[in-house]
This record gives structure tokens, C-alpha cells and sequence, in this order.
């Protein structure tokens, strides 16, 4: 594919600089020691001076017990988790942020959901009571009623159309709310993972004015490559962040290489965008 022949359009555009932290990665608003909203609004004027433009976290729903990887894996798609704080203290960061022209971008993780989801378990029980519902279909079942996983955790079928549209729907409650963006975890593990479903994915946040990214791998798979994404780091994240250090010890190589990936990027009309930072958890 050639070069684009138009200036890449959206906010992502003049916001090109995204700082990566967890939730917890801020000294917490209510001196708990753990970051929450109110941490992170009253941060946000320092952000703008250090040049920050858009914050990046892994996600704000409810993960209950389960805090690994920085509390992704959601017990719930329509609530905040109350470690962080509740839904007007998030309602109140959105706005804040909206009034700083800062803006917000989430990890959305399709290829599972917690043990503890309320589809998960009311597909378990319809199944396990012989009931009529859709979502049984989300899933798929092995003989002794366990089910398929992605890293240990209950791995929906993206390719039903039932449960993508159901995943989507969530997307659009938080966009409303005001996330500006979605990094794609992992999309090569998305169990039944087609290009039409990446593109209805991927169309369903861009229509919305929304940037889209996968979290990795972007030049490395078709599926990726040609899925819709507006934006990306090239082939694997932990190779951009590297870029600053690269040209500090003059390894020119290193930025030749990382400055064709981004040709390439353009190319197939995404932005490149550099990150900055690391997710820090609780522990």
C-alpha cells in the first residue's frame, strides 16, 4: 500500500503524547496510598505542563478480587471499581479533563471476562439448567461443563455476533462518558478472531471519533494490519519505548529501523504515537 495522500484527521492528531500509568499509579486523593480519580484530577495540571496530552490507564470497572495485571480482568462492564472511587468521582475527572483538553484512553480486553461476570454466570446457569439463552452461545463448553479460557479466564467467541455487539454497547456507555480511545489487548489471542470482527470492532469506535490502537504486533499480522486501527506503536510496544534511549546512545540503526515502521504506519493510515511510562499496580 502507498503513502496517504490526506493529513491523517482526529484529536489523536494534536495529542500525540500519552502518558501510560495504572489508576493506582498516582498517590491516592484519599490518602489510602493507592491512586484513584481524585488523584489523577488533581494531577492533571501537572501533566499539561510536563507536556502531557492524553493519559492512558488499563481500566477503571470493577474487578473485585481479581487485581491481576493492573485490575482488567472485569467482574463487571458498567461500573467503576470502588478501589479507584465511585462513578461521580469519575464522572467528575472526565469533565475536568474535557475542560484541560486532555484526553482519556482505556484498555478494552474482548478475549475474556472475570469469573465473577454477570453474562458468564448467567450463561453458565442456563447452560447448566438447560435454559434458553443467547448467552451460552458467548462461550464454548467442553463435555464436563468447563469452559474454554484465555489466560485462565472465561474466553468468549468474538466471532458471535451476539456477544460482540453486546461488548460493543459497553464501549459506547464509557465513550458517552467521555474515553476519548481503546489500546486492544493482545488481539491475536481473541478466540475465533476474524478481520470482520476487528473491523466491526474497529468501525464501531471510529465512527464515534474515537482512536483505536492494538496493543502490539500491528505490522506482524493481516489481521492487524488491515483491521481498521487509526493508530499504533508498529511491531511491538516495548521496541517504541526504547526510541528515546536510542537516540541518547546514538544507536542509529535502531532509529533508522523505527523510522520505517512509522512509513509503514502512515501507509496504512495509522498514526504512529510514542508512549511514555509503565502501568504500576498495587503490589
Amino acid at each position: 500500500m502507498g503513502k496517504m495522500t490526506n493529513k491523517p484527521a482526529g484529536w489523536w492528531t494534536t495529542h500525540p503524547t500519552l502518558l501510560l500509568a495504572s489508576v493506582f499509579g498516582l498517590s491516592g486523593g484519599n490518602r489510602d496510598g493507592l491512586g484513584d480519580f481524585i488523584s489523577i484530577r488533581n494531577n492533571l495540571d501537572y501533566f499539561k505542563e510536563m507536556g502531557i496530552t492524553g493519559y492512558k490507564i488499563p481500566s477503571v470497572g470493577k474487578f473485585g478480587d481479581d487485581y491481576k495485571w493492573t485490575g482488567i480482568v472485569l467482574q463487571d462492564w458498567y461500573d467503576v471499581d470502588p478501589h479507584y472511587g465511585t462513578m461521580e468521582d469519575f464522572v467528575s475527572l472526565m469533565k475536568a479533563c474535557e475542560e484541560k483538553d486532555i484526553k482519556i484512553v482505556m484498555m478494552t480486553v474482548p478475549e475474556y471476562v472475570g469469573w465473577q461476570h454477570p453474562d458468564y454466570l448467567a450463561a453458565k446457569e442456563a447452560r447448566d439448567k438447560g435454559l434458553d439463552d443467547l448467552r451460552i452461545q458467548w462461550f464454548e463448553w467442553k463435555d464436563d461443563g468447563t469452559v474454554l479460557t484465555c489466560w485462565d479466564r472465561p474466553g468468549p467467541d468474538v466471532s458471535n455476533p451476539d456477544y460482540m455487539d453486546a461488548y460493543l454497547k459497553h464501549l459506547g456507555f464509557w465513550m458517552d462518558k467521555g474515553i476519548a480511545g481503546w489500546d486492544a489487548d493482545a488481539v491475536m489471542t481473541w478466540h475465533n478472531i476474524n478481520l470482520e470482527t476487528v473491523r466491526k470492532f474497529t468501525s464501531y469506535i471510529v465512527q464515534r471519533g474515537g482512536l483505536v490502537c492494538p496493543e502490539n504486533m500491528v505490522l506482524l499480522n493481516d489481521v492487524t494490519k488491515y483491521g481498521g486501527f487509526n493508530c499504533a506503536t508498529g511491531y511491538l510496544k516495548t521496541e517504541f519505548y526504547n526510541e528515546l534511549k536510542a537516540i541518547v546512545e546514538h544507536k542509529v540503526t535502531y532509529i533508522r529501523e523505527a523510522l520505517k515502521e512509522r512509513e509503514i504506519l502512515i501507509g496504512l493510515g495509522m498514526l504512529p504515537y510514542q508512549e511514555f511510562g509503565g502501568p504500576s499496580s498495587m503490589s
